[in-house]
């Protein structure tokens, strides 16, 4: 299928239209005619290529040899493609023969491997080779061909600071698509937070232009300013690539952060509490075998 090529700049096919007469001269009646060959523009003359990370993809391109045989000549045309940046390519048919004026469809397929970068443009070009016992003639004709992008991404959380009512986190973002890409964050339940008294800020909102392979750091620090003992929690991140919405699809992660804060003011009041509780027991346990011990003592003679 044809799809825009942005800037790239479209090699244009032409038609060659090459004369044998240097190597069939011409007979008698046909005296005034000159024998040719030649190859057609490619259809499409373009083509963009779809490939994911595990499968390849192909661009079909169709052409016509055309042969005028004014003479007693028979030829026998050669095709064979190749690609500038060397991907695989298949000529059918590959050999023709002519013995009297004709033309022949061709299609030439070229395999784009998997996970190839969207950067690369490859430029096609089939020759053919036109021969008899006298000599032979080459013509060529020529297409682009370019690779659609695809986008995924991956996470991955390095706990840097966990504290009593801290909490510092590296989100760090892989790009596993094969261009140039954008990505920018979100804290989708900030104002569940904030009613929790829950601050959570990110050291940038948008990591810009990462490297098919590459990656990028976003720091977010969550800080708890309430009054609650123990409290788990979630951070809820969403992380969306800018490239895709650039074509109008929706490419977006949801990544959740789990933090639990124990305040320390809250700890030692606890345990002030709890000691003085454990205190008045012992000492109310203590006071009953006194007494007990006392009756012992009163009722024996």
């Amino acid at each position: 299928m044809t799809s825009r090529l942005g800037p790239v700049l479209l090699v244009t096919s032409f038609l060659l239209s090459m004369s044998l007469s240097n190597i069939t001269p011409p007979t008698d009646a046909q005296s005034r005619y000159k024998d040719t060959f030649q190859l057609a523009p490619f259809s499409p003359s373009a083509y963009e290529v779809i490939v994911t990370p595990t499968n390849n993809g192909t661009a079909n391109f169709l052409t016509t040899v055309q042969v005028g045989i004014f003479s007693n000549e028979t030829y026998r045309v050669v095709l064979n493609a190749t690609v500038s940046t060397g991907w695989e390519t298949h000529v059918a048919p590959s050999t023709l023969v002519f013995s009297h004026s004709d033309e022949v469809s061709v299609s030439v397929t070229v395999v784009v491997p998997a996970a190839t970068p969207s950067a690369l443009i490859g430029k096609l070009t089939l020759t053919g080779n036109c021969s008899n016992s006298n000599g032979s003639l080459e013509v060529s004709t020529y297409a682009v061909i370019t690779v659609g992008q695809y986008f995924r991404f991956d996470i991955y959380a390095n706990y840097l600071v966990k504290s009593e009512s801290r909490a510092i986190v590296d989100l760090i973002i892989t790009n596993r698509g094969n261009g140039l890409d954008s990505y920018s964050i979100a804290i989708t339940n900030l104002d569940e937070l904030s009613a929790k008294n829950i601050i959570v800020t990110a050291s940038t909102y948008e990591l810009s232009s990462v490297a098919a392979g590459g990656n990028g750091t976003i720091r977010i620090s969550i800080k708890y300013d309430g009054n609650e003992l123990t409290l788990s929690e979630h951070v809820e991140v969403a992380i969306k690539s800018e490239a895709a919405a650039t074509e109008g699809l929706a490419v977006i992660k949801t990544y959740p952060i789990f933090v639990q804060f124990e305040t320390r003011s809250n700890i030692v009041t606890t345990w002030f509490i709890g000691g003085t509780v454990l205190a008045c027991i012992i000492v109310m346990i203590v006071v009953v075998f006194l007494v007990l011990r006392d009756r012992n003592r009163r009722s024996t003679p």
